[in-house]
């Protein structure tokens, strides 16, 4: 019983009637930074949460559970009785285990379904309101009419985007992509991204500089890469302001290749910096809506570039632009 305890990954604390510590395994020593047994479990509970007593165990009729946070640790308390040789109540097991990932992960599926709902909320909402104003008479103004109609197409367009970033999330959280590794030009694949990227290019009169050696070649899946760069290369355009500037380059690194993405654009602040990848975060929420994006992008592209064994690093200074960091190896 001994050697169970002592190598259990939960904590665990054996406490008398009157709150003496019987017993304490080395985890659970360490979540109450319990230094010797002989102190009182009143004095050291309070480490973990000063709302549980021996006193508030006993008036709960010595089953329960808390939850209790320390150190950005979430832990879960689990409290029963145990029974002495004359079959009565001879005092309290306590179990400390340490939920914090999963408590996490219901945080963030919490989160992702408010997003989810939000983000088709307001298309939907425009949609409605929209289409009603047209079959209240206004359909039979033509300017307002097709000014209106425009409106449903782009709104409808949004969330087949969303619904179409959702499903390739979902998809690629149950390993159900299957990659098509291939050899690719990384010339030819830049030179496409900037075709499909000409227009917003134009409209801001962005200066784009390329410098890919035309031997540059990748093994990864041509859809996969392809999204990659058009997530990335599409924001700095979409951030980047008027006249502004956007270089992408690439070179080989020992045995990698390294592509940079960099503009000259408004910058991350440093705290949004390691967030950027999460799913639906935006650092600046109201305009990145109205650039059309779903707040998904770069975390599809994280997890194509990690599904390809490559990793994507973003630099970037506020009013001094951003460089994202795709590294593939060869």
């Amino acid at each position: 019983m001994e050697t169970t305890f002592t190598y259990m990954a939960d904590g665990v604390l054996t406490v008398d009637l009157t709150g003496n510590i019987i017993h304490a395994n080395p985890v659970a020593k360490n979540i109450l930074s319990l230094e010797s047994t002989d102190e009182k479990f009143n004095d050291v509970i309070v480490n973990l949460k000063d709302s549980i007593s021996i006193e508030h165990i006993k008036s709960k009729g010595y089953h329960g559970t808390d939850l209790a946070e320390k150190n950005g640790e979430t832990y879960n308390i689990d409290y029963a009785p145990f029974m002495n040789n004359k079959n009565e109540i001879g005092g309290v097991i306590v179990v400390f285990k340490n939920i914090t990932e999963q408590h996490r992960i219901d945080k963030l599926q919490k989160e992702f379904v408010a997003n989810v709902s939000h983000e088709l909320k307001t298309p939907i909402t425009t949609i409605k309101s929209y289409s009603e104003t047209l079959l209240d008479g206004a359909l039979e103004e033509k300017e307002t009419a097709e000014e209106f109609l425009n409106v449903i197409n782009s709104e409808s367009d949004r969330m087949t985007r969303l619904v179409t970033d959702l499903l390739r999330l979902s998809k690629m959280d149950y390993e159900q992509t299957n990659w098509n590794k291939e050899r690719i030009n990384l010339q030819d694949m830049v030179n496409m991204i900037i075709k499909k990227l000409q227009i917003q290019i134009n409209e801001k009169n962005i200066n784009i500089h390329l410098n890919i050696p035309d031997d540059i070649n990748i093994m990864f899946d041509r859809d996969g890469f392809e999204q990659i760069l058009l997530n990335i290369a599409g924001n700095a355009v979409n951030y980047t302001l008027e006249k502004g500037n956007v270089w992408i380059s690439a070179k080989k690194d020992n045995k990698n290749v390294v592509v940079s993405i960099k503009d000259d654009g408004q910058g991350i602040p440093k705290e949004d910096q390691d967030r950027i990848f999460e799913r639906f975060y935006r650092v600046e929420k109201a305009r990145a809506r109205g650039l059309g994006g779903t707040g998904l992008g770069l975390s599809i592209a994280k997890e194509i570039a990690e599904a390809h064994n490559c990793s994507i690093t973003v630099n970037s200074r506020i009013d001094k632009g951003t460089e994202m960091i795709i590294t593939i190896p060869e």
